[in-house]
């Protein structure tokens, strides 16, 4: 337990936020951040015209999802900062419209 006093003191010097939590216990901020990348990639998956799915198809789902979360180009009411979205704070990388924004080609199945 002395190494997460340790962790939370170094953090607060650097006026990071540390949520702590018990093992087994709920956050509940995560558990619904959890299910928003799941009903996204649900709503993807829907789209398929798939009965199964490898595992290859689910990583890029999720890598999808979570890619534009991050993306952000919408304001949300937890937003860090004004103007630049998580993905550009942590990586230095802004989201190309000519590449990142194209249109989708949809296919009719029968």
């Amino acid at each position: 337990m002395g190494s997460s006093n340790t962790l939370e003191k170094q953090c607060l010097t650097q006026n990071i936020k540390l949520n702590v939590t018990g093992r087994n216990k709920h956050v509940l901020a995560i558990k619904q951040d959890i299910g928003t990348v799941k009903e996204r990639v649900h709503a993807i998956a829907n789209q398929l015209p798939f009965e199964t799915y490898s595992n290859r198809i689910i990583i890029e789902m999720v890598y999808k999802v979570i890619f534009w979360l991050n993306c952000k180009l919408f304001h949300h009411k937890d937003r860090i900062h004004d103007i630049m979205s998580p993905r550009t704070i942590l990586t230095g990388l802004r989201t190309d419209h000519n590449k990142h924004c194209k249109l989708e080609l949809v296919h009719s199945y029968t």
